[in-house]
């Protein structure tokens, strides 16, 4: 599984931080997603807890 830069600046998530924190912008905005989804992936979760504002990071554990 591939995670692209272009996908990734495209989350909403990392939108909103550039937006309200332009000098701020660093990896980690970027790898946190991939990490999180990583982590779903790694354990074959079946169930995975999330709020509304994690969606963006279900989507990159989505098995293409």
């Amino acid at each position: 599984m591939n995670a692209y830069v272009g996908e990734l600046e495209r989350s909403t998530t990392f939108k909103e931080k550039i937006r309200k924190h332009p000098d701020n912008v660093n990896a980690g905005l970027l790898t946190y997603p991939v990490l999180m989804a990583a982590d779903i992936l790694i354990h074959r979760a079946s169930k995975v807890p999330v709020g509304k504002t994690r969606n963006n990071i279900l989507s990159f554990a989505h098995i293409r």
